[in-house]
């Protein structure tokens, strides 16, 4: 049984642990209810102080969440679920500032997209682990918003075959 605790001092850690306990075959037979849908929102919502934060933001009652979190598969499921929305939000993200900072006619996309996806752009020691294919983006940080415009343009001419 679940340890009912006023406030849990990490509930998201909590929520991983007692998820790493579930046993696969039932992690198979799990099927999520509303409730579960619910909590598995909740925590992309905000990140919860306590158990009893999370319920709220659910809109579920404590001490069904701490019924819940009798059963690891359903805490396995809603964190897993909540991971993976997670990642599908990245990735679009990712795609959306790829396509602006490809098709966008303002340069300042392709700094957004560096900053945000490249590791070595922001690096102060760039000449050390430089390789050939990251010469050209690491570039970008010296550059200025004239060169950066002209750079864009050039590269959209040989990408999309757009006329001068």
């Amino acid at each position: 049984m679940v340890e009912k605790v006023e406030k849990s001092p990490n509930p998201i850690a909590r929520l991983e642990s007692i998820a790493a306990t579930a046993e696969p075959e039932k992690l198979v037979e799990f099927r999520p209810k509303a409730v579960h849908h619910q909590l598995a929102g909740a925590l992309l919502k905000q990140k919860p102080k306590s158990l009893e934060e999370l319920a709220e933001s659910a809109g579920i009652e404590a001490r069904k969440l701490y019924n819940i979190l009798e059963r690891p598969e359903a805490v396995a499921w809603i964190v897993n679920t909540s991971a993976n929305l997670i990642k599908v939000g990245c990735a679009a993200v990712y795609s959306r500032c790829l396509e602006m900072a490809l098709t966008s006619k303002n340069p300042r996309w392709a700094e957004v997209f560096l900053r945000r996806f490249d590791p070595l752009f922001t690096t102060s020691q760039v000449d050390t682990i430089i390789t050939g294919d990251n010469v050209q983006v690491n570039q970008f940080k010296s550059m200025s918003y004239s060169e950066l415009q002209a750079l864009v343009k050039h590269e959209r001419k040989q990408v999309l075959g757009e006329a001068g």
